[in-house]
C-alpha cells in the first residue's frame, strides 16, 4: 500500500493506481473503484489527477446531483438501468464515472464529470 495525501491509501495495479470510494446514486450508497491511471508505478500520480479528486470531492453533492439527471434523459428508470462500477482519472485530469448498462451489456455508459459534463457509451470515451 501507498499512502497520498489526496486519495489516502492506494494500490498500483496493472496501468493504474487503486482505491475505493463511497458515492450515493439515486440514494443508494455504492463503493466503487477509483482507477487512477499511470502508465507504470514509477509515473506517480499527477497533480492534475489530486485536483480533479479534490473538486470531485468538494462538489461532490452538486456532481452527482448532475449525474442522475443527466442519467434520468437517458431513461426515466435509469436507476435500475445503470450500475456505477468505476470512477476513471485520467492523466490530465479528466474524471469520469463508468456504468454497467442493463440494456447494453457490450458497452457501458460513460459519464465524464470534470472538467465538463458528457455522457456517451464506454467504447467511444475510453
Amino acid at each position: 500500500m501507498i499512502q497520498d495525501t489526496v486519495f489516502g491509501n492506494i494500490k498500483f495495479g496493472v496501468v493504474s493506481f487503486l482505491t475505493t470510494i463511497n458515492v450515493n446514486i439515486f440514494g443508494e450508497n455504492q463503493a466503487i473503484i477509483v482507477d487512477i491511471r499511470a502508465y507504470e508505478e514509477k509515473d506517480g500520480i499527477t497533480t492534475a489527477q489530486q485536483i480533479a479528486f479534490s473538486n470531485f470531492t468538494q462538489q461532490k453533492d452538486i456532481l452527482l446531483s448532475q449525474l442522475q439527471s443527466g442519467l434520468m434523459t437517458i431513461d426515466s428508470q435509469a436507476q435500475t438501468r445503470f450500475t456505477a462500477k468505476n470512477m476513471l482519472i485520467d492523466r490530465n485530469g479528466e474524471l469520469a464515472l463508468l456504468f454497467d448498462d442493463a440494456q447494453n451489456e457490450e458497452d457501458g455508459l460513460a459519464v465524464q464529470l470534470l472538467p465538463n459534463f458528457l455522457i456517451t457509451e464506454q467504447d467511444s470515451y475510453l
